[in-house]
């Protein structure tokens, strides 16, 4: 399977200008139709089911999350039956009506959970581990037919040592996973087993001064571009379009 030349994360503007703000997870029953309103807007070549807006939404909603900075709470609520039972719920209205078209997982790596839970708390390599393999028992629980992509995020660094679980579940059910470096990580090496890594600074990830700038279309092989929720939006669909059709 073909890994998307431009690959687009449309979340965060699709939350904005087609539900007013709220999180789309917020109704999983309604996620499908969601999903087809933004791929319809934005002809997208990949539909992207983030399981890191799932868990805010989660959160939010309801008083199942960890309780304190545990590893082990976060462990349970990782591999527990409210987040999984939630995401499938949401997972199986969108395969439903998703059309045969290309389905990613949108996963937060270890070190990204690690903070999203732990903050400024001491985090270590066995922590580290011990999240990655939650992570890939989250994917396990919640992979269906139909899902061709598990796209993570990662912010540190020492957490792509602990990836291997999450690249092997990622073949075992025949998934291209890609890998998105962000901040720290960077300027890390990246880890075998990923089919594409999007790597911020250099020229693989759209900067968002992009979108209110007047430059041209950054030209490359590959390019990872997050749509903006803080611009009027015809202004990011217009230069939207000259994003895709240079990467046509």
């Amino acid at each position: 399977m073909f890994v998307p030349s431009l690959w687009v994360d449309g979340m965060a503007f699709g939350r904005t200008i087609l539900r007013g703000g709220e999180n789309p997870w917020a109704k999983p029953e309604e996620l499908g139709l969601f999903h087809r309103e933004l791929a319809s807007l934005l002809s997208l070549d990949v539909v992207e089911i983030s399981i890191g807006a799932a868990i805010d939404a989660l959160l939010e909603y309801s008083s199942d999350g960890p309780d304190g900075d545990d590893v082990e709470a976060i462990e349970d609520f990782l591999n527990g039956p409210a987040l999984s039972a939630y995401v499938t719920r949401g997972i199986d209205v969108l395969l439903g009506g998703a059309g045969g078209g290309l389905i990613a997982i949108s996963l937060p790596g270890p070190g990204m959970i690690a903070r999203r839970f732990m903050g400024a708390a001491s985090v270590d390599e066995n922590t580290l581990d011990d999240l990655s393999m939650a992570l890939t028992g989250l994917v396990r629980a919640i992979y269906r037919q139909g899902i061709g992509f598990i796209r993570i995020t990662e912010v540190e660094p020492r957490a792509l040592e602990f990836m291997t679980p999450l690249t092997n579940v990622a073949g075992h059910y025949q998934c291209e996973p890609v890998l998105v470096l962000r901040d720290e990580a960077k300027s890390a090496d990246a880890p075998p087993g990923f089919a594409t890594v999007f790597r911020e600074g250099d020229g693989e990830i759209l900067q968002p001064s992009w979108w209110h700038a007047a430059d041209e279309v950054p030209q490359g092989k590959k390019l990872f571009a997050e749509l903006p929720d803080d611009m009027e939006p015809e202004a990011v669909l217009r230069r939207y379009a000259a994003l895709k059709a240079a990467y046509t």
